[in-house]
C-alpha cells in the first residue's frame, strides 16, 4: 500500500477539509457547536455592567447576572452572582463609576449610563 504525499499541500488540506467535516458532524449531534442563545460564564470574583438611566443597581445586577439574595431588615443583601459566593469574610461589595456605593443597590438609582462594578471583597 502505498503511503500518502504528507508533504503535498492538496493532501493535507483535503485530509483537514475531511477531519472538519467529521467534528463538526459530530459536534453537531451532540449540541457542542456554538449558537447565539448560549452565554459563556467565567466565574469571577467581579463582575461590571453599565446602567439605564431610572432603574436600581439590583434590578440591573439582577437583569445582566444570576443572582442570590437575602432579604434583611436593611433590604437585599447579595450573596452570590454567577455561582460566586460570598463568605470567608468576602462580601460582595458594589461601586458606582469607581466609587464604593453609601446606600444599597435597590435604594441607588441610576441616572444615566454609570459604571456599576460588583466586587467579593
Amino acid at each position: 500500500m502505498q503511503m500518502p504525499n504528507w508533504n503535498s499541500f492538496s493532501t493535507l488540506k483535503k485530509v483537514l477539509v475531511i477531519l472538519t467535516a467529521i467534528v463538526s458532524s459530530i459536534a453537531l449531534g451532540f449540541g457542542w457547536l456554538w449558537s447565539q442563545d448560549i452565554k459563556v460564564v467565567i466565574p469571577s470574583s467581579r463582575v461590571s455592567y453599565r446602567c439605564e438611566a431610572g432603574a436600581t443597581a439590583l434590578d440591573m445586577l439582577l437583569t445582566n447576572y444570576a443572582t442570590k439574595l437575602e432579604e434583611t431588615s436593611l433590604g437585599a443583601l447579595v450573596l452570590e452572582i454567577d455561582g460566586v459566593a460570598q463568605g470567608d469574610g468576602k462580601y460582595w461589595l458594589y461601586y458606582v463609576d469607581d466609587k464604593e456605593a453609601t446606600i444599597g443597590a435597590q435604594a441607588y438609582f441610576c441616572q444615566d449610563k454609570e459604571q456599576i462594578i460588583w466586587e467579593l471583597k
